[in-house]
């Protein structure tokens, strides 16, 4: 035995860890097939394991069939559960966020750890446990090599190279590959993705039992604080993210490095709890280690699935009534919850108490998931030190009013920490860590004696004289607690920060290049979120006698994320309603509601109306506005031609006045210099040694075929991907290492091909959106629900609208959009951020012949209006030379010449390798001659 910076490290422990550990490698391995190709991280994997494992005690301890039988047998339910998991769950939720699919994998854990306790029996014993006969045993040192141990020790290095031949050589394997790395690729190829993800899941699903049928009783009663899947997942995911999710010998090595670890720390701390938080630990540097932005290339989420209705028109809007269903709504709760604490008894007042607690929780996951697309299983964590710091304070100076505040802000600063990784990745991955923090709280930060140790007792709270000891009273502290968060929370939704934040949800690039700091905004929503999650626990602990670690459980963390999904993230009410289904359903003691409460019946639910409560609400709502409005209120008028709107608008704009800025291009005064610009992918050169100049009041034509390295460019003018070397020079300003939002807030402005612009913001929003770099909102204005910067902005989009001819559209959404109106609203946004130079990224992309003709004139009416600079990318050759002063045409990443049009578009070498036939190219559009 050793010493090592104060751990005792013994060889025996090490080998001991190491058998283990090659479990864990193949557990995480399963996480990491799934999410490769599916891009989700499947929650339900650990109970996958344990239902099996259920099953098999079944198999083998009960009927009496032999243990290989069985052992088979039990893979084949694990396998035909992860299968059930992918086409059940996540096919039919395909179209909605990936979160959903998330959410229900934790239904659907949940409900294979209650049939696997309905099996066994007892959930909890491992002592009975089927062990693997016929393997030789042996000793070394002090420990002795059971014939469990031996199974894995002989089987584990088997089925490693049995995957890893299967995943590179056989037909099914590879396709499980060419799947995950590119889907439309194997669906041309004969391989269609969605049977090859069910195969994946399937896989996965028998190596969680495998890894619970070996691990299990090899670790014997030691292990029987951590079968539970909570734990056994959090070793999982702590190895899938060393790995990144995506690389397989990262994760089998990772496995066996984790194994060794907890065995180190089992050998060192008996009760093994601090190896909960050295998981945790390495979750966090893991993810935050992880290259910044990696997920851009994945898949936007579709959250306009999750929204339970559309905006109503302008014209409702305007309705005495129909325009304040909402506030009018909103009321008629809070007369409900004042009546209902009327006539409310102690025990009654009670229940009302822990729905408050359940629905700030909600609150607190509808503002960082719902507003902000991040996935939090945390916040019951949160909580839990939130209740045991307001206890401390208020034993010490008996205040409850600043226990309150005082435990918010130290749940703000833990959630701000929890959202370090979103600064790397966003989205499913950044739930890894808020688990392990809810584990680590429960299984050892909580059990510390300067936080709970064996319980906290509170003295009786009082608020300005008054005593609050019976909760009858206390009912009206807390129902003005949430009253005040509330409003503080719709006035963030509703604010400039609010809209940025569901921009940064929707379309993060698209985001920054409007100016919207994105690593600003996330830590702020964290840490607001943290801070209404801790007065949640303050406020609930406050209102009992005691609390202990106990009190606080992971399972709740996983369950106030569900029943707010359930309610609704599209609707600042769905916290309540889900808080309700929680709190009161159950209590109503009735068969069938009884069944609904339960979490199959809240996931069959989910499958059906992904939008949840606030969803099943919305047929009553349309009727409710019919019978005041009239029948066909709802309906949205007609689009018109966007090619007529085109056609129009520089005429609506009124752009060819005297008023306009002549913005003649100025060849002396240079407003971007790029230098030597180069990039590689590997071994494909995007870039290379590119130099050019931008004038003042220019239009530079981009043009090249597809693969010449054009988007690769502006992706680095705009500040998305960094130059392996080269330097940009922006209005002589070094903006190389620059990111987007900073370049964009200097008026170096970006825009995407096919306008995407942000899905669940309507016209209107957005357009109020793009006012952040002239008129930047306020955080503390947003928290107060100041309007005087709202106004403004207002007052300015609605003069857009009004003139880029969007009246129509002021109230949809930008998903039910055609792509000639985004375009519109794209232009619309670009005049409200006022840039100095434009980016255009295929601004003719999807868009009709005659549309591209009026579209040209209107970029030059804008061009001139704004007094701006323009680099365009567009394949339509007559648009190009009718708006450009000059063209750098590129190929293969070089660039070939610059030059006036007639010039380039004549070269030799454009016409061979873009061209083709310069008559047939430039003619294309009838603009040639």
């Amino acid at each position: 035995m050793s010493m090592v910076v104060g751990f005792a490290f013994a060889s025996e422990y090490v080998f001991r860890g190491a058998l283990v550990g090659l479990s864990y490698g193949l557990l995480a391995l399963g996480i990491v097939l799934v999410f490769r190709s599916s891009n989700i991280i499947n929650f339900a994997h650990g109970e996958i394991g344990l239902f099996a494992a259920a099953a098999f005690v079944k198999f083998v301890g009960v009927w009496g069939i032999p243990y290989w039988i069985g052992f088979f047998m039990a893979l084949t339910c694990g396998a035909a559960a992860g299968a059930v998991s992918e086409v059940v769950l996540v096919r039919r939720l395909r179209n909605a966020p990936r979160l959903m699919s998330v959410v229900a994998t934790l239904g659907f854990g949940q409900v294979l750890a209650f049939w696997a306790n309905v099996i066994q029996g007892n959930g909890s014993t491992v002592l009975g446990f089927p062990k693997p006969s016929g393997f030789p045993t042996f000793k070394y040192k002090s420990f002795f090599v059971s014939q469990p141990f031996m199974a894995i020790l002989i089987l584990s290095p088997l089925v490693m190279v049995a995957i890893a031949s299967f995943l590179r050589f056989s037909r099914i394997g590879i396709g499980i590959r060419a799947a995950a790395a590119n889907p439309e690729a194997a669906r041309m190829a004969g391989l269609p993705p969605g049977r090859m993800s069910a195969i994946t899941w399937s896989f996965a699903g028998a190596l969680s039992t495998y890894t619970a049928l070996m691990v299990i009783p090899a670790l014997g009663t030691a292990f029987q604080g951590t079968t539970n899947a909570p734990g056994l997942l959090l070793r999982a995911l702590t190895v899938a993210a060393i790995a990144r999710f995506t690389s397989i010998p990262i994760t089998l090595a990772a496995g066996v490095a984790v194994g060794v670890v907890e065995s180190i720390f089992q050998f060192n701390y008996t009760n093994g709890g601090p190896i909960e938080v050295l998981l945790f630990g390495v979750a966090i540097v893991a993810l935050v280690a992880q290259q910044a932005g990696r997920g851009r290339a994945a898949r936007r989420d579709n959250w306009s699935a999750l929204q339970p209705w559309a905006p109503l028109t302008s014209r409702l809007a305007k309705h005495p009534v129909i325009g304040r269903l909402g506030p009018i709504s909103a009321f008629v709760c809070l007369a409900g919850a004042i009546l209902y604490g009327l006539i409310a008894s102690n025990e009654s007042a009670t229940v009302g108490i822990q729905f408050f607690f359940v629905a700030l929780l909600g609150l607190s996951v509808y503002l960082l998931t719902g507003i902000a697309g991040q996935l939090s299983l945390g916040q019951v964590g949160i909580a839990a030190l939130g209740a045991a710091v307001a206890l401390r304070w208020q034993n010490g100076l008996g205040e409850l009013v600043s226990s309150l505040v005082i435990a918010g802000l130290v749940g703000a600063a833990i959630s701000a920490i929890l959202g370090v990784p979103a600064l790397r990745v966003r989205g499913l991955m950044v739930a890894v860590t808020t688990l392990g923090f809810a584990i680590a709280t429960r299984s050892w930060l909580s059990r510390q004696s300067w936080v709970m140790g064996g319980g906290l007792s509170r003295s009786d709270p009082v608020l300005f004289g008054v005593d609050l000891a019976t909760n009858k009273r206390f009912y009206w502290f807390a129902l003005f607690v949430v009253l005040v968060l509330f409003v503080v929370v719709r006035n963030i939704s509703t604010s400039g920060f609010g809209r940025s934040l569901i921009a940064l949800r929707d379309n993060e690039d698209q985001a920054r290049a409007m100016v919207i700091r994105s690593a600003r905004a996330t830590m702020t929503v964290y840490a607001l979120a943290g801070f209404i999650a801790g007065t949640a626990g303050a406020l609930y602990a406050s209102s009992v006698s005691r609390i202990d670690p106990d009190t606080f459980k992971v399972d709740d963390s996983i369950a106030v994320t569900a029943y707010t999904v359930l309610g609704g993230l599209g609707l600042i009410a769905g916290p309540f309603l889900g808080a309700a289904w929680n709190t009161f359903l159950p209590r109503l003691q009735l068969d069938s509601l009884g069944f609904l409460a339960t979490s199959f019946g809240w996931l069959i639910l989910l499958l059906y109306v992904p939008s949840g409560l606030s969803g099943l609400i919305a047929p009553l709502r349309r009727q409710l506005i019919e019978r005041i409005a009239g029948r066909g209120a709802l309906e949205l008028d007609p689009e018109p031609d966007p090619a007529d709107q085109l056609t129009n608008r520089p005429i609506r704009l009124g752009l060819s006045s005297a008023s306009e800025i002549d913005s003649a291009v100025n060849q002396s005064s240079v407003l971007l210099k790029v230098s030597g610009i180069s990039k590689r992918f590997g071994g494909v050169v995007a870039c290379d040694d590119i130099s050019f100049e931008v004038f003042h009041g220019e239009t530079l034509g981009l043009i090249g075929p597809n693969g010449a390295g054009k988007t690769t460019l502006f992706e680095i003018l705009g500040g998305f991907t960094g130059a392996d070397q080269g330097t940009v020079l922006f209005d002589s300003i070094d903006v190389t290492g620059l990111r987007p939002e900073q370049r964009a807030q200097l008026g170096l402005v970006r825009s995407f091909q096919d306008a995407p612009l942000f899905g669940t913001l309507t016209v209107c929003d957005t357009i109020r959106l793009a006012h952040e770099r002239q008129h930047p909102s306020s955080l503390v204005g947003a928290l107060m629900g100041a309007r005087s910067r709202e106004r403004l902005v207002a007052t300015s989009a609605d003069d857009l609208i009004d003139l880029m001819g969007l009246s129509s559209y002021a109230r949809k959404q930008i998903a039910d959009l055609s792509t000639g109106t985004r375009r519109i609203t794209e232009l619309a946004c670009l005049v409200a951020m006022k840039p100095k130079l434009l980016l255009l990224d295929e601004p003719a992309s999807g868009i009709a012949q005659r549309e591209t003709e009026a579209l040209g004139e209107l970029l030059q009416s804008i061009k001139r209006h704004l007094s701006t600079t323009i680099i365009l990318i567009e394949h339509d050759i007559p648009m190009v030379r009718s708006i450009a002063d000059r063209i750098l045409a590129m190929d293969s990443g070089r660039l070939i010449t610059i030059g006036t049009p007639a010039d380039v578009l004549a070269h030799p070498q454009v016409v061979e390798s873009y061209l083709g036939s310069n008559s047939i190219a430039i003619e294309r559009s009838g603009l040639g001659s």
